[in-house]
């Protein structure tokens, strides 16, 4: 909803969104932390300052403010607040399911997706920026999610190893694979069998991680070609 009133205020360049709240929180009695200051779709950060949203050519900017319902703001201000991720396991359901709210929770900490609705754990968006902060959290993750190749393919540029997750067809897809090798080599042990004997594919685990050749087809363990120098 939108504030219900027009609000005309002078603002300079210089001014970050955080002071921008502020003013409107002033003139309209609206707390900041219910504000929802749009440019275009994008909400930015309290400290992006409003000349680093100028539009080309000198146009207008124009901002949107809605206003978030009290209690999704007072979840957001504590998720803020939570170094420990335990705060959602105490919210409401509703709250569990509010996707700006568990979104925020993750970011600090990314097991906080243990106590996101079921819906959530489903959503690729909220489930990467969980394992962006914590490899650990892909445990909470729907496992509907390790069919969706876009989804495995960002899960194992953060954590290479859940490669086991994946669904046999992903664990034979040569660039899912070859992009958790080159990570973490020893990811080639969750590769499905033909790719386990596929030359480059074990010349990149091994590049990473020597002891990877032990997941290797036994042809290639033999391979001097590919065996590190040492490896008896």
């Amino acid at each position: 909803a939108g504030l219900g009133r027009a609000c005309v205020l002078a603002a300079g360049p210089a001014w970050s969104v955080r002071e921008l709240r502020a003013a409107v929180e002033a003139a309209t009695g609206v707390p900041a932390r219910e504000q929802r200051l749009l440019a275009g779709e994008a909400e930015p950060r309290s400290s992006v300052r409003l000349g680093e949203l100028a539009l080309p050519g000198g146009a207008a900017l124009d901002l949107r403010c809605l206003r978030r319902p009290p209690e999704q703001a007072e979840w957001l201000e504590a998720v803020a607040e939570d170094s420990d991720g335990d705060f959602l396991a105490e919210a409401p359901r509703n709250i569990c399911a509010d996707r700006e709210v568990v979104l925020a929770a993750v970011a600090r900490n990314g097991r906080a997706l243990e106590y996101a609705s079921e819906a959530l754990q489903a959503d690729r968006e909220v489930v990467l920026a969980a394992l962006e902060e914590d490899s650990l959290a892909l445990r909470y993750a729907a496992g509907e999610l390790w069919a969706d190749r876009e989804f495995v393919l960002a899960a194992v540029e953060r954590n290479p190893l859940s490669l086991r997750h994946a669904v046999q067809e992903l664990r034979a897809d040569r660039e899912v694979v070859r992009c958790a090798v080159q990570r973490n080599g020893l990811a080639l042990q969750h590769a499905a069998e033909h790719l386990r004997a596929d030359r480059s594919i074990v010349l990149a685990a091994v590049e990473d991680d020597a002891d990877a050749l032990r997941f290797a087809d036994p042809e290639l363990q033999r391979d001097m070609e590919v065996r590190p120098a040492g490896v008896n």
